[in-house]
C-alpha cells in the first residue's frame, strides 16, 4: 500500500461521496440544496420559522417552500390551515386595531381577543408595520346585520424592517375575516349619508397602550 495525505485513498471520501444504492458514487453538491435558497440576511428569521414549525414538514424542500410562500404571499392563516366560515349575527361584538381617525373605516380583519396593547397587535395578531405603521386605537364594533366571516387562528408573518433586517411575527391570536363587499357602508358616517343599512356600529374607540 502507498501512503499519502488522503486517509481514505482506498475508496471515495465517505464525507463527500454518497452511493445509497451501491450503483455509482457521486459527490454531494452542498450548494444545490433547498436550504441554500434562503438568502443570508433571512437565515435568522428562517431558523425561527423552522423552530416554530417543528415536525410539520417531511423534507427540507417542503419546509423551505412553506417559508417562501409565507414570505411572498403573506397568508393571514397558519401554514396548511383552511379557515372555517359562518354567519356573524346582530349583537355580536369584536375589536380591531386602527389608526387615529380611522374608527369608522374598519379593515378586513377583527378579533374576539382582548387586545391588551400594541405589542399584542404586532406579535399575536401579526400586524406588519408596512400595513399599519402605528397601532393607535382599539375600536370595538357591534354587528348590525348578518354577514359571512371566515375565522380561525392568526398565522405568522415575516416582516422586512426599514433597516433591511427581518422579523418573525408569531401570530397565535384569533381572528375573523369580514366578507361583506359593501365597504363604503360598513359603518354609518357623513360621507355615506349615515346609511341605515350599515353592517357595523362603533361601540368603543379607546387609545391603545404602546407597551
Amino acid at each position: 500500500m502507498l501512503g499519502g495525505i488522503n486517509n481514505y485513498q482506498y475508496a471515495p471520501n465517505p464525507s463527500g461521496w454518497v452511493d445509497p444504492l451501491g450503483l455509482a458514487c457521486k459527490e454531494v453538491n452542498k450548494t444545490n440544496t433547498a436550504r441554500s435558497r434562503i438568502p443570508k440576511d433571512q437565515q435568522a428569521v428562517f431558523d425561527e420559522f423552522e423552530r416554530n414549525h417543528q415536525g410539520m414538514f417531511k423534507s427540507d424542500k417542503d419546509l423551505v417552500a412553506a417559508f417562501e410562500e409565507l414570505r411572498d404571499k403573506e397568508s393571514p392563516w397558519p401554514v396548511g390551515f383552511t379557515p372555517k366560515k359562518r354567519m356573524i349575527q346582530p349583537g355580536e361584538k369584536f375589536s380591531m386595531i386602527t389608526n387615529t381617525g380611522q374608527g369608522k373605516f374598519p379593515g378586513q380583519f377583527g378579533t374576539f381577543d382582548n387586545i391588551e396593547n400594541a405589542t399584542y397587535g404586532r406579535d399575536k395578531l401579526a400586524i406588519k408595520e408596512v400595513w399599519k405603521p402605528t397601532l393607535d386605537r382599539k375600536v370595538q364594533y357591534e354587528v348590525q346585520k348578518p354577514f359571512e366571516v371566515e375565522y380561525g387562528p392568526v398565522g405568522p408573518q415575516i416582516e422586512k424592517l426599514p433597516d433591511g433586517s427581518y422579523k418573525y411575527l408569531p401570530g397565535g391570536g384569533t381572528q375573523i375575516k369580514l366578507n361583506y363587499k359593501d365597504y363604503q357602508n360598513a359603518v354609518a358616517r357623513p360621507d355615506n349619508g349615515n346609511t341605515p343599512n350599515a353592517y357595523l356600529k362603533v361601540i368603543k374607540n379607546t387609545k391603545l397602550s404602546q407597551k
